[in-house]
């Protein structure tokens, strides 16, 4: 009799969780245009922004597909904490918590239990992690909100590890967009220079943070809309290599990208070794994966991603990041 009671009530609360799952919007849209081979593709997607524009670039039927995975009404109160709602029995569903993951800055996601309900874990480098620590980390605040105009000092810490829009190599960034702050410094890197684009950027600050590197230190170079806590455009490699000074249009490959920092003219970084420092790269306006500012001369600037023309902006900031 135990057992037969037992197995009504295992019965019904598969009942219940599979009706909860039903009830989402996301499951019935995504299913009624077939997005199952978009999200195979853009599993290596990062933040909520890059992983929608790569579902709806693959296959423009699944926008409304998109904004239900991501749609926070959809989420399940369980325990004072919300999760993304899915079945482990289902691939399709899997895959979709490897999306809303990847959409909240983690690297994967996994189907489990919580409450007999099937829900959605987010985690870094495959480690659980709590619904706490990961609404910590997705919804984050700017971290220093006054601008600087020198580079400061860092305390050494440990390295832990960190993510990526196209791979993970080395547990960080390597050419990224829309890329958390918190994540950086929660991984082990420390802020050496913040300030707004607006202002004058020496060589002699570059070259100043080199003592700051060692054979295996990470730097990480990027910017932001000022007062956000993610970064438009990111860029990480090893440290000394980055701080080494380049020929005029002669960049260099380090990591993910190419690198260059010309004294009088411009640093910064491209997907490509095509640039043109003009003072600063002055290739391609519209490419969202270039970075440069100028150097050594009167005012600050120039580009972030396809954002250009910032010598005297005030609206934007540039990062400097290392990680011993």
């Amino acid at each position: 009799m135990k057992i037969l009671i037992l197995s009504i009530i295992i019965l019904i609360s598969s009942i219940d969780a599979n009706k909860l799952i039903q009830s989402k919007f996301w499951l019935t849209s995504c299913s009624f245009s077939g997005c199952y081979i978009t999200f195979n593709s853009c599993l290596n997607c990062f933040g909520e922004r890059n992983c929608k524009n790569c579902i709806t670039s693959i296959k423009p039927e699944c926008s409304v597909c998109a904004d239900d995975i991501y749609n926070k009404n959809d989420l399940e109160e369980i325990g004072g904490n919300q999760y993304f709602i899915c079945d482990s029995l289902d691939n399709f569903q899997v895959k979709a918590c490897q999306l809303y993951c990847r959409g909240q800055y983690f690297q994967s996601g996994q189907c489990l239990r919580v409450q007999n309900v099937p829900v959605c874990q987010c985690s870094l480098n495959d480690q659980p992690l709590t619904s706490t620590l990961a609404t910590s980390i997705s919804q984050t605040t700017p971290l220093i909100t006054t601008p600087s105009t020198t580079t400061t000092a860092t305390i050494p810490t440990t390295t832990t590890r960190s993510s990526t829009t196209i791979t993970f190599s080395n547990n960080y960034p390597g050419l990224v967009n829309n890329y958390s702050i918190s994540l950086l410094t929660y991984n082990g890197f420390r802020i050496v220079y913040e300030a707004l684009y607006s202002h004058r950027l020496n060589s002699s600050d570059l070259t100043g943070l080199r003592n700051q590197c060692n054979l295996n230190s990470v730097i990480c170079v990027g910017g932001s809309k000022v007062g956000s806590s993610i970064l438009h455009l990111a860029a990480c490699a090893n440290c000394l290599s980055v701080l080494t000074e380049t020929p005029l249009n002669s960049p260099r490959k380090v990591g993910s990208a190419f690198w260059h920092f010309t004294p009088k003219e411009s640093f910064g970084f491209a997907p490509n070794s095509e640039i043109n420092q003009n003072n600063a790269d002055f290739s391609n306006h519209y490419d969202n994966s270039r970075l440069s500012w100028h150097i050594d001369r009167n005012g600050g600037g120039w580009r972030l991603g396809s954002i250009i023309y910032l010598n005297n902006d005030t609206s934007h900031k540039r990062y400097i990041f290392i990680r011993p």
